[in-house]
């Protein structure tokens, strides 16, 4: 009996003993560390403000161009409505262009001229010129064809241009 028990003991320690090899050869091998040095952090942090000082000037130049295509599409949306009513009542309606307050009216004809909308262009964006049309206006009739074709510039702070295109028949489209 005695035997058995030395033998059970012996045994017992190469369990623990192989138990402890394996415990340290996994501990060495993947267990990480619980943290980050301070040093590490400041590193971090400084990366991120470099590249947000980098990125900051061109996402505010996609911002202005954003700006610009979303002024183009709302004064195509707004022809395109005035063209509906049009059609739809069977009464003259326009828009008038006006420089000096960067902005737009949406006009009905009938016995006396009424405005129904005023919008103004974005800040950053400008009524730069316009070309065709009598008296700023782009009128059209109870076909949905316009009185005369032209075109409307819209430029932005950086330069660039968008191009609106009204045809004698009415169709209005960005170049």
């Amino acid at each position: 009996m005695q035997i058995a028990n030395l033998e059970m003991q012996k045994i017992n320690r190469q369990k623990m003993f192989l138990f402890s090899k394996l415990r340290k050869f996994f501990k060495n091998k993947f267990c990480l560390a619980q943290g980050f040095s301070l040093a590490e952090l400041l590193v971090v942090i400084g990366i991120i403000a470099i590249l947000g000082a980098v990125g900051l000037p061109i996402i505010k130049s996609f911002q202005s161009s954003f700006k610009l295509t979303a002024a183009a599409r709302d004064l195509v949306v707004n022809l395109r409505s005035v063209q509906q009513a049009t059609v739809a009542e069977q009464v003259d309606y326009g828009l008038r262009f006006s420089f000096a307050n960067n902005s737009y009216q949406v006009l009905k004809f009938s016995t006396t001229t009424q405005e129904i909308l005023s919008k103004t262009l974005p800040i950053d964006v400008f009524l730069y010129q316009i070309s065709g049309f009598t008296n700023e206006e782009v009128v059209f009739n109870v076909l949905g064809a316009v009185r005369e074709s032209g075109t409307v510039v819209i430029k932005n702070n950086q330069g660039s241009t968008k191009t609106i295109e009204v045809r004698p028949s009415g169709f209005v489209k960005i170049q």
